[in-house]
């Protein structure tokens, strides 16, 4: 039975958790409870969420958040291209539904379950979703292996490519051992960009986990964010209450690296891991230092990730300058179902060209880019 329930308190906590797999933060009761306390989901901003869910005798099997988007902000699989060609013709784009974390460019199914169902049980919902609410296309972002497998036997869904970079831990035992894997120039490269921070005295860091991390962590994180947001004139999609709300409910999960002067905080980056990856989120600093960043969100991450045997590190959408950090290439699925005959041509054949575009640059970093050894290398 297929049933729609508008609000994460309308769930029983622990039986959302139950449907949860590989323990993953962004799919927990807890994330979705803090981004509605702080109204960073509803109907305010543009994000009416709507949570199917399957249940079997009564019991939850699994549930399948989706949102109903008046405009394209939060999503990191980006349409606005297509929203301007609708405009363009007078035609209305919004609204439109979105499966998707929101504003979290992370792997994770769309469906929340344990067990071995198909996306498909939801798809008659979601369509008459689409149909009540005259929508002009459905997206499905960042689908798991499984749910890509699925959807691709479905015409009416497109399939779409896009690029993330991350790292993959290669049974690596120590730091030391992803560094032999590297070439000399880029081996020697990693060690100056590191010991630039370790030799800077007056800087120490400090990696905090569980109830370690506190209430002044969430604010200082909080107060970098916005600051990052204005550095680049974009659009800050969370707020104060939001992080420390997520920080209280959420601690268990996060690792929060943090850079102090003097034991005062200068900059810091959020991770947060399940059972087998580790995801970084936000960075930000009030002084820049040289290499910091590298050093906090990726290096870092990447010792924990090979100390705790997690076997992916995500650190975020876009950034080439991850690649030559020993993130690699890796193409990320999504599928849109497009209501309106025409453009649901031109959009698919937009994306059938895209992919090959894609695959070919993919291919391409990974043979210019990467600082993995190679035959005859040192």
């Amino acid at each position: 039975m297929i049933d729609i329930k508008h609000s994460i308190f309308d769930f029983n906590p622990h039986q959302w958790n139950a449907c949860v797999p590989d323990n993953h933060p962004f799919l927990k009761f807890e994330f979705y409870q803090a981004l509605e306390e702080s109204k960073c989901i509803g109907p305010e901003i543009g994000w009416i969420p709507f949570y199917l869910h399957y249940s079997i005798d009564g019991v939850i099997k699994a549930i399948l958040p989706i949102f109903l988007k008046s405009h394209s902000y939060g999503e990191f699989i980006f349409d606005w291209a297509w929203a301007q060609a609708y405009e363009k013709y007078g035609l209305d784009y919004y609204p439109k539904l979105l499966a998707a974390l929101p504003h979290t460019p992370v792997s994770a199914p769309k469906m929340i379950t344990k067990e071995n169902l198909s996306i498909d049980i939801f798809l008659e919902s979601i369509k008459e979703l689409s149909r009540d609410y005259k929508c002009s296309s459905t997206h499905l972002l960042f689908t798991s292996n499984k749910e890509t497998k699925d959807l691709n036997h479905h015409s009416k869904y497109f399939h779409r490519h896009s690029l993330q970079y991350h790292f993959q831990n290669k049974n690596y035992k120590t730091f030391d051992d992803f560094l032999a894997m590297l070439r000399k120039d880029k081996r020697k490269n990693f060690k100056k960009e590191r010991r630039a921070i370790f030799e800077n005295t007056s800087i120490q860091i400090n990696e905090k986990t569980g109830n370690q991390i506190k209430t002044e962590d969430a604010k200082f994180m909080s107060n970098v964010y916005l600051m990052t947001i204005q550095k680049k004139w974009s659009q800050a999609y969370l707020n104060e209450v939001f992080f420390e709300r997520w920080f209280e409910l959420q601690k268990e999960q996060m690792l929060y690296i943090e850079a102090t002067i003097n034991n005062k905080p200068i900059a810091a980056a959020i991770h947060l891991k399940s059972d087998s990856k580790l995801f970084g989120r936000y960075w930000g600093c009030t002084e820049e230092v040289p290499y910091l960043h590298f050093e906090l969100c990726y290096y870092r991450a990447i010792e924990f990730a090979i100390k705790n045997n997690l076997s992916i590190v995500e650190a975020g959408a876009q950034g080439e300058q991850k690649l030559v950090r020993g993130f690699e290439p890796v193409l990320i699925d999504s599928f849109h179902k497009i209501e309106n005959e025409n453009f649901e041509t031109a959009i698919n054949a937009f994306l059938i060209k895209e992919k090959k575009q894609l695959s070919e640059i993919k291919n391409d970093l990974e043979e210019k880019m990467l600082p993995f050894k190679r035959s005859n290398d040192q």
